[in-house]
């Protein structure tokens, strides 16, 4: 019964226009929950052994000159290599080049990639071939996480065997839920406290979805038309759970997502002794990513290379509040989190997030802040 980017699962997260809610209401589907250890990633787009190219439309923002130019991309399937085409001045932009970087479970459309340091958002595909192939890799169910399940939201993600996911923290009044939902039970259960919605993109996902949600306690989409619906209705809304007092930032990195990582950090997060308060998947631009990191630029020499990190996929922020002792969540979370290095981290401290997920100092999983008023961002 019903609810913006990257691989398996992957995440990205955009601000949709608003969009007016039909009146559509179904009954949705109850289960009960269960433990589920984390999914490993592995490949959801699948081309066909005659394939040899895909097409797909970008834009890039040119912030000196306040303008977003359209360029086409082209993906070659038995090297892995892309060409770049400037569609304004109908010139190759980038020459045909092996990139592993870019992988085709990044090419779908609202993605944003990251190529040589300029940041493309892919708008759509090129051509009804490239547009069929990936039509089916790219249907949209959503799921809503109820108040009463929210503590299992790490273990709900790690069963998202989905190429993109969106997630954000909401509430419902009642009169908005009957609007959604012809089931007494459900309106009573989106409407009674927060709720954690979640878009699933990937292939067959109303199903497959509904295949292994036996385990969990979300409600979900039955159809493809009930999935746009509540997806329109509830990522449209603006809705701020955050708390802020007592509280610290939580930045689960583009990478750690699409390693298919971030359902086992959240679930260590909420095992460790932690509350989520607010809770979106956001992507960053070049720009906001090198302010947000302003504070270490010319300290730290990895710097460059955390902006492109940043910025080079979805990225999972959430405001925090530890469950035990709110005066000591900043200094508690670090902890948990452990220092800058992963390699350090596995020597010293082996059970903390970043010596579980990160893999050096730049790419380490998640980012803590030791300054309370960042909370806020």
């Amino acid at each position: 019964s019903m609810c913006q980017r990257k691989p398996p699962p992957c995440l990205s997260f955009t601000h949709t226009n608003p969009l007016k809610p039909t009146h559509h209401k179904h009954p949705s589907m109850f289960a009960t929950l269960g433990q589920n250890q984390p999914q490993k990633k592995r490949s959801v787009f699948q081309p066909n052994e005659n394939d040899s190219r895909y097409a797909f439309q970008l834009q890039h923002f040119d912030k000196q000159a306040d303008l977003i130019r359209p360029y086409q991309l082209l993906y070659y399937i038995n090297d892995a290599s892309i060409e770049i085409y400037d569609m304004k001045t109908k010139r190759v932009f980038l020459k045909k080049i092996q990139y592993p970087q870019v992988a085709l479970d990044d090419l779908y459309a609202g993605n944003t990639v990251l190529i040589y340091g300029r940041q493309y958002q892919i708008t759509g595909y090129s051509d009804a071939f490239t547009e069929e192939r990936f039509k089916k890799f790219t249907q949209k169910t959503c799921v809503v996480l109820t108040s009463s399940g929210i503590n299992e939201l790490g273990a709900v993600l790690n069963l998202a065997e989905s190429n993109e996911l969106k997630v954000k923290h909401d509430s419902i009044e009642e009169v908005e839920a009957e609007r959604l939902y012809d089931d007494q039970r459900v309106i009573q259960s989106v409407s009674n406290g927060p709720i954690v919605v979640i878009e699933l993109t990937g292939s067959e996902a109303v199903e497959r979805w509904k295949s292994v949600m036996a385990n969990t306690p979300t409600l979900a989409s039955n159809s493809t038309q009930d999935a746009q619906t509540e997806l329109d209705f509830y990522f449209s809304k603006e809705t701020n759970t955050a708390q802020q007092e007592g509280s610290t930032l939580a930045f689960i990195k583009p990478h750690a997502i699409a390693d298919g990582n971030a359902g086992a950090i959240i679930q260590d997060i909420q095992r460790g002794g932690f509350k989520i308060n607010r809770l979106e998947l956001f992507h960053l631009d070049k720009t906001n990513a090198a302010d947000f990191l302003e504070v270490y630029k010319g300290v730290l020499p990895e710097y460059t290379a955390m902006v492109d990190q940043y910025s080079n996929g979805g990225a999972i922020v959430m405001e925090i509040t530890s469950t035990s002792d709110v005066s000591n969540t900043v200094e508690a979370f670090r902890e948990l989190c452990g220092p800058m290095d992963p390699e350090l981290c596995k020597l010293l401290r082996p059970n903390t997030i970043r010596a579980k997920y990160g893999r050096d100092k730049i790419l380490n999983a998640i980012h803590c802040t030791d300054l309370e008023e960042d909370s806020s961002l």
